[in-house]
């Protein structure tokens, strides 16, 4: 117990220590995480609660801009964050929490569908209906591989089923649903007929799907499914599978369908002059690789003098210069296109 003690005090006194002091391009947005301590592993919990608190930061920033089609909040969002302030971390219940104010990177934030590559919508479900409860597992555990297919994502599943009895009605999956960050719930009822048939088993089995969204209720999708299996439990699964996929399909088309994506790529030069080393621009390119501006870059000439990329974008050409124009105030140069070249001029300042 001393020993937890003097990692809690260590982790505390490191979280008030810690912060960024860069405030260019931000806005800045309150998230709170929690996590619980399990087998007193102070430091994982301490570090899956900062990471729970930055990711609602992120969706209180989707909240604030009213943007209702937004994907799930995966660590792939946080490199979004440039910046991060602990507010407040304590301990109390053998559960750690956090209170950080995020610096949201408004000129990523601004060009959002340029960077949604893999957009997806986050998910919770039950399944439920006339089926045997040891079977219920390898059910949910299908679902949750048929959604993936579909880009419905359903991370906090666990969570949301540790909100309720084993026998839940709708209006307990509405209110679990309710405390967890999903966008969706879908309520998956299955109703099997199975048959043996000599020593195979035989089945048809009616998937009925109903999407809510919070502020939405969808309409049902019913799929029905055969399958021939060696037993019973088999047979449903897989007639489960199939049909929920073509209900998921059915869904993900008609009903919830995915945020468009800008996925057009150009190719351009890029003609860097006036720099004091090579390498300083080559860590420009790839910062800018990093921060998707560029989507890939390769080097094809560099002397003293200039040195000349190829570089692919998403942008079109005036939103690429305004994403330069935000960071030359940090990096010093002038960007300007003559033709189809974008010309990076570092007479101002050397990268740092």
């Amino acid at each position: 117990m001393n020993h937890m003690r003097k990692t809690i005090i260590c982790l505390l006194i490191a979280a008030a220590l810690f912060s960024f002091t860069d405030k260019a391009h931000a806005v800045f947005i309150e998230g709170r995480g929690s996590s619980v301590i399990h087998e007193s592993n102070v430091k994982a919990a301490d570090m899956n609660a900062k990471e729970n608190a930055l990711k609602n930061a992120m969706r209180n920033f989707f909240s604030s801009a009213d943007n209702t089609s937004t994907p799930e909040i995966t660590n792939e969002f946080l490199k979004f964050i440039t910046g991060y302030k602990i507010i407040n971390r304590y301990v109390q219940d053998n559960t750690v929490f956090y209170v950080v104010s995020a610096d949201m990177d408004e000129i990523a934030m601004g060009n959002l569908n340029y960077y949604i590559r893999e957009a997806t919508n986050s998910v919770v479900f039950e399944v439920a209906g006339n089926i045997k409860d040891d079977i219920k597992p390898l059910l949910r555990k299908t679902a949750a591989e048929v959604l993936q297919q579909q880009r419905f994502t359903a991370s906090n599943n666990q969570d949301f089923l540790a909100e309720m009895s084993d026998s839940p009605k709708p209006a307990d999956m509405m209110a679990a649903f309710a405390v967890t960050p999903a966008q969706y719930l879908f309520i998956i009822t299955v109703n099997p007929d199975t048959r043996q048939e000599g020593e195979i088993s035989s089945c048809d089995t009616e998937v009925y799907v109903k999407p809510y969204s919070r502020d939405k209720e969808f309409p049902a999708v019913k799929v029905t499914g055969k399958a021939i299996q060696e037993t019973d439990d088999l047979c449903v699964a897989e007639a489960f599978r199939s049909s929920l996929f073509t209900a998921a399909e059915y869904i993900r088309t008609n009903l919830i369908p995915l945020p468009e994506t800008v996925n057009t790529v150009t190719k351009y030069t890029v003609t860097a002059v006036n720099f004091g080393k090579f390498a300083d621009v080559k860590d420009f390119m790839d910062f800018l690789k990093r921060r998707e501006i560029f989507k890939d870059y390769s080097i094809k000439t560099f002397s003293l003098e200039e040195a000349i990329f190829e570089a692919e974008t998403v942008f079109s050409r005036d939103s690429l210069l305004r994403n330069l124009e935000e960071l030359k105030g940090r990096y010093g140069y002038s960007a300007r296109f003559e033709g189809d070249e974008l010309m990076l001029d570092f007479s101002a300042a050397v990268v740092e």
